[in-house]
């Protein structure tokens, strides 16, 4: 067994990319950018995620992450100038998928079953398989996690920005702000 399975053995593939396009417009120049970002992790020892400290049942996450943005830049004069931004991005992950130990039912180990019964029901029937058994030293059962989890960000924003001098002869008073 590793000193510190939730640290070590782990494999994993990632694929990412990007994809930015520029094109300047009657309205202004517009700007469009994506990123996506793929992962997967296969972990032999997810006790971390509620599973097993010895070999035999792995757990997979899954993730994706993805990036939208859009701006305008319009320019009103030399002096002014508008900028729209737009932008999504979202991260998803499905973690503690059980890989490794599954599809053996608890009744040929033994149990019990059923919903009407005084024996146990599998909530997640497509994920039941070696039940947990905890000894002193290490933990041997399928991963219990299997959570999917999703963020989704918006943003908007609308910026104007001009030069501005004031008229000969006049100033602009200073602000002091004092602590």
């Amino acid at each position: 067994m590793p000193p510190s399975a939730a640290a070590c053995f782990r494999t994993g593939a990632a694929s990412n990319g990007s994809l930015r396009l520029d094109r300047q417009t009657s309205f202004g120049a517009l700007s469009g950018y994506y990123f996506l970002d793929d992962c997967t992790v296969l972990n032999p020892y997810p006790a971390g995620l509620g599973g097993a400290t010895v070999p035999g049942f792995n757990a997979e996450n899954d993730g994706r992450a993805q990036f939208y943005a859009a701006n305008l830049q319009t320019d009103f004069d030399t002096k002014a100038t508008n900028q729209l931004h737009i932008s999504y991005m979202r991260n998803a992950a499905a973690v503690g998928q059980p890989r490794d130990g599954v599809g053996v039912s608890l009744t040929s180990q033994g149990s019990v079953t059923g919903a009407n019964t005084s024996g146990i029901d599998p909530l997640l029937p497509n994920i039941e398989g070696v039940a947990n058994v905890i000894f002193n030293s290490f933990t041997m059962r399928v991963d219990v996690t299997s959570l999917f989890q999703a963020e989704n960000i918006f943003e908007v924003s609308d910026d104007v920005s001009w030069e501005f001098k004031s008229p000969p002869g006049h100033q602009i008073p200073r602000i002091s702000i004092i602590n």
